[in-house]
C-alpha cells in the first residue's frame, strides 16, 4: 500500500524513531556523568598517581567533553 508523499513525509524512519526514543535517556546519563567525572579525574591531577598512564586522564577528558556536549540541553 503507498501513501500519498503528504502522509508518507509525517512517518518517522526508524533511526528518528530510535533518537527520539533514547534521545532523552541518553541526554540524561550524559548530564549526569559530565557532572561526576571531574570527581574521578580531579584527585589525579592533584596527587601524582606514577602507576596511571597519561593517556587515561585525555580519555577522561575526552569522556567529559563529549558528555558535556551530549548531555547539555537536557532539563528536568
Amino acid at each position: 500500500m503507498s501513501f500519498p508523499p503528504s502522509i508518507s513525509r509525517l512517518r518517522p524512519t526508524l533511526p528518528e524513531a530510535v533518537v527520539s526514543w533514547l534521545g532523552r535517556p541518553a541526554r540524561a546519563v550524559a548530564f549526569w556523568l559530565a557532572i561526576g567525572l571531574p570527581v574521578v579525574y580531579l584527585p589525579l591531577f592533584a596527587v601524582e598517581v606514577r602507576w596511571l598512564p597519561s593517556w587515561i586522564v585525555f580519555v577522561l577528558l575526552g569522556i567529559n567533553v563529549v558528555a558535556l556536549f551530549i548531555g547539555h540541553p537536557y532539563r528536568e
